[in-house]
């Protein structure tokens, strides 16, 4: 019997100058992550809607239960803030961000979850003089995985370097990718000539590449014409 499934691929990329970001590390030494993003699992550290954050070039993205928060910062903010630090100055330094969501409509919110490439070193986090706000020993992951996100289908969120994010549905035999649905709050995006979705912040511009999707039938990749 033959085994059929799509998949959809989806990818974002980030256009501005990268903002490199020290996190207080601690556990045994850490192995190489082959340069990817890792996703921090949520121990009470952030709201309580956030399951996981992954630190992007120019801001970080939220993995919530229906969907995706962007959070960009201006990075020319950024090198201003540093710059007056060390040069003890007095200026108002200002800094600009963006967020926006990502909604996966009708999806189902209490979708099961996995984590794979558990990677060995840890964070932690204290933050003020609140206790019930302080993390230890908090995991990070390469790929965090939810399951039947829609019926039938799961999704798989990870990356493949360390400048963009990439989201899959997998859709099993028998269900249907139309019920697959995606919604934005807080930007309005635009396509382009290629099928990429444009999104134009306050304080940058996001592409999501246009899906690619196949089918496989007897163990061959068959692609499949699909758009936003």
């Amino acid at each position: 019997m033959n085994a059929y499934f799509y998949a959809l691929l989806f990818g974002l990329i980030a256009f501005f100058t990268q903002t490199k970001r020290a996190t207080a590390r601690n556990g045994t030494n850490p192995v190489p992550d082959g340069g990817n993003i890792s996703f921090v699992e949520n121990k009470g550290q952030w709201d309580t809607r956030a399951l996981y954050r992954a630190d992007i070039p120019g801001g970080a993205i939220f993995l919530t239960s229906n969907g995706f928060v962007y959070n960009f910062i201006r990075t020319q903010n950024l090198h201003n803030c540093s710059r007056d630090g060390l040069e003890h100055t007095h200026t108002d330094s200002v800094v600009h961000g963006h967020a926006y969501k990502v909604n996966f409509l009708g999806a189902n919110t209490t979708a099961s979850r996995q984590e794979f490439n558990n990677r060995n070193y840890y964070h932690n986090y204290f933050i003020g003089n609140i206790r019930s706000q302080w993390a230890s020993g908090v995991s990070l992951f390469g790929e965090v995985r939810y399951n039947n996100i829609y019926k039938g289908t799961d999704m798989r969120v990870y990356s493949e370097s360390d400048q963009s994010v990439k989201y899959d549905f997998i859709v099993k035999a028998g269900n249907d990718p139309a019920q697959i649905a995606i919604s934005f709050e807080g930007v309005t995006p635009q396509l382009d000539k290629e099928g990429n979705l444009v999104i134009q912040t306050s304080v940058n511009t996001i592409v999501e590449k246009a899906p690619y999707t196949y089918q496989v039938i007897n163990n061959q990749k068959q692609e499949v014409k699909s758009r936003y």
